[in-house]
């Protein structure tokens, strides 16, 4: 089922054992552009989350999406 807000795909930032809401896409296409603008070596902390299935991926240090294990639970600021 679609948010509300129309937006599908966040970008969030672990920090201090929490997952802070960074940006939102509507496609994982745009999250992926996003992040793959960034310094690879800065993506250690930072994750793009599937918003419907609650999946985690992660760039690599080679810029390629990597799919982690869904995530139960996340807070947003």
């Amino acid at each position: 089922m679609p948010e509300p807000n129309g937006y599908h795909y966040r970008v969030y930032k672990f920090n201090k054992n929490t997952y802070d809401a960074f940006a939102n896409f509507q496609t994982l296409d745009d999250a992926i552009d996003y992040m793959r603008r960034w310094n690879p070596n800065q993506m250690y902390n930072w994750y793009i989350v599937d918003e419907d299935t609650n999946t985690k991926f992660k760039m690599n240090h080679e810029l390629k999406l990597v799919e982690l294990r869904p995530l139960r639970t996340l807070r947003t600021a």
